[in-house]
């Protein structure tokens, strides 16, 4: 089993997308915006000034992987991404995704609204229902997969890449 220090009860296990050599990438168990995710250094650090070059160059790759898959999803299909840190008394370093969308999107029964777009996301402080966590990693897993194959592709643009999943 993976290490998961930020979540010692794996009370989010289901959320867990992909385990890199540096980093987790998982569903964020609060979703700000439709597909938010969060990105958690395996090495126990909190600053993001102390990330080495091999971290700092896996990051690119964990982002761009993250960030073709969602834009290569229908349901999902971003106009753009946010990224921020907190930290929020986690030892280790975690990095929020948040997908920004000028357009509503429906997914799993839900309209999500993005009512921020173009300024700082809104934060949702409760934890988003395990079912809707379970219904955009099970998405996700597999566009994820479809995106690591074709990343020699052109570089995920959100406003430019066709989609090629239904978006059920």
């Amino acid at each position: 089993m993976i290490k998961r220090p930020w979540d010692p009860e794996n009370k989010y296990l289901y959320g867990l997308l992909k385990s890199y050599e540096n980093w987790v990438l998982e569903i964020n168990y609060k979703q700000h915006t439709l597909g938010a995710y969060a990105i958690f250094c395996k090495r126990g650090i909190r600053e993001f000034s102390r990330i080495n070059k091999a971290e700092a160059s896996e990051l690119t790759t964990v982002m761009s992987e993250m960030e073709r898959a969602l834009c290569l999803h229908n349901a999902f299909s971003p106009s753009k991404f946010d990224y921020f840190h907190i930290g929020g008394g986690k030892e280790n370093l975690c990095i929020d995704g948040i997908p920004r969308y000028k357009f509503p999107r429906d997914f799993a029964g839900i309209l999500w609204v993005d009512r921020a777009w173009d300024e700082s996301p809104e934060l949702v402080i409760e934890d988003s229902p395990d079912q809707i966590i379970l219904a955009i990693r099970n998405e996700l897993a597999v566009t994820l997969e479809e995106a690591v194959a074709n990343m020699g592709e052109e570089r995920c643009s959100p406003l430019r890449l066709v989609s090629r999943r239904d978006g059920r």
